[in-house]
């Protein structure tokens, strides 16, 4: 929020709507700066960050992909236990020979699942292409060389309908 920050007084600027809410800054975060896309063939996911700084960039990206693999392993480590503490209960109390050989595989399942939850660092993202910096020397955005051309060429445009509007109006007028 650029236009709500005074940098020289280091403050927030009372009537242009002051210090942003959380609501405001996680809006702004999610529509502007974070950007998620899936391929669907692949099922890949490739996130983005655009940012002032790349390297505080970089820093949130990273940031995020650890902090959605830490909470999805947390989360699939309590289901586990939660299922392994239900299945071990039941077994104990049935003494029938068929469903305790199907709750034994129904274990082991979900012992291999508690296991992958405890072990893997890339519990559900892994990463395939590390985030880096972009090399500031060649931004890729905005394309300055590009809009010089565009900019001419229209530059162009107008101004050439401009004097053939002039040239017509002229003609009708004389």
């Amino acid at each position: 929020f650029p236009k709500r920050w005074n940098a020289i007084e280091n403050k927030w600027i009372e009537g242009k709507g002051g210090e942003p809410s959380a609501w405001d800054s996680h809006f702004f975060f999610i529509s502007n700066v974070l950007k998620v896309s899936e391929d669907k063939k692949t099922g890949f996911v490739k996130l983005s960050i655009t940012w002032t700084d790349p390297d505080i960039a970089v820093t949130w990206i990273n940031g995020i992909i650890e902090l959605t693999n830490d909470y999805l392993q947390d989360e699939a480590k309590k289901k586990s236990e939660k299922n392994l503490a239900y299945l071990y209960n039941k077994l104990a109390s049935i003494n029938i020979s068929e469903i305790r050989a199907s709750l034994a595989k129904t274990i082991k399942s979900e012992t291999e699942k508690a296991m992958m939850a405890n072990v893997a660092d890339d519990y559900a993202l892994q990463v395939i292409d590390p985030a880096v910096a972009p090399d500031l020397d060649n931004p890729s955005f905005p394309r300055r060389f590009l809009m010089i051309v565009l900019s001419i060429f229209f530059g162009g445009i107008l101004g050439g309908g401009i004097v053939i509007c002039k040239v017509i109006f002229h003609k009708n007028t004389a």
